[in-house]
């Protein structure tokens, strides 16, 4: 699937690297396997993730280490870390992770923690727009902004284009947006956006009441996203 999700699982247990990749696979996430901390920043620094497993205890670099040194990358300076062990974790250093899975940790339990962190960074993806914006998070906050200020007269034009069953309008103004969606971080209405469009290219009397709709949700979920914190 090339809309999955990706995620990186970084532990030196290879049992336990299998046992989180079966699992993960078969939600239909997309999987990279690193053995060591050392391993996991290499890859870091080439492919960007949706989310990393991070293995605590692990010989020479530890889960600690291995994410400072993974979050101070241009790509992964927001992405979700969720911390694995079967011990707990040091007290001061619990901010470094956005949630702690204890070991074991059934399939079920461990899926609904990793999309419950993911559904967060859909509708604003905060590391691709600052790829888009030379990781100036200045330039970043403009871009937002404009979009922000822009997307409610480019959702009308397209509910207006939409009722009067103008296809070809309706999927230029879908490409005008999706174009400031990949700049914008606005993954999830981008994402939602393609299927709109795909729908009226295939079909010559397409029903599109429901990807409509999820259009528009994903507009109004990007439109009150609290950005101040970014």
């Amino acid at each position: 699937m090339s809309d999955a999700m990706h995620i990186l699982i970084v532990d030196d247990n290879p049992i336990n690297r299998q046992y989180f990749s079966m699992a993960l696979k078969k939600a239909n996430f997309n999987i990279t396997l690193a053995e060591d901390g050392f391993e996991a920043i290499e890859y870091a620094k080439t492919t960007r993730y949706d989310l990393i497993l991070m293995d605590i205890r692990m010989p020479e670099l530890d889960g600690y280490e291995t994410t400072k040194h993974i979050h101070q990358l241009p790509n992964h300076k927001s992405t979700p870390v969720l911390a694995t062990s079967a011990e707990g974790l040091i007290e001061e250093k619990k901010s470094l992770f956005n949630d702690f899975l204890p070991k074991p940790i059934s399939p079920k339990l461990l899926v609904s923690n990793i999309q419950k962190h993911i559904d967060l960074n859909k509708t604003f993806d905060e590391n691709s727009a600052l790829a888009f914006s030379y990781n100036d998070k200045k330039i970043m906050h403009k871009l937002v902004t404009m979009f922000v200020n822009d997307l409610p007269k480019k959702m009308q034009l397209l509910a207006s284009s939409i009722e009067t069953d103008n296809i070809k309008s309706s999927t230029d103004i879908i490409h005008q947006i999706r174009g400031s969606c990949k700049i914008c971080g606005a993954k999830d209405l981008d994402n939602k956006l393609r299927q709109l469009s795909n729908k009226l290219k295939v079909e010559n009397n397409p029903e599109i009441t429901e990807p409509y709709t999820l259009v528009k949700n994903a507009a109004r979920e990007y439109l009150t996203f609290n950005f101040e914190n970014m």
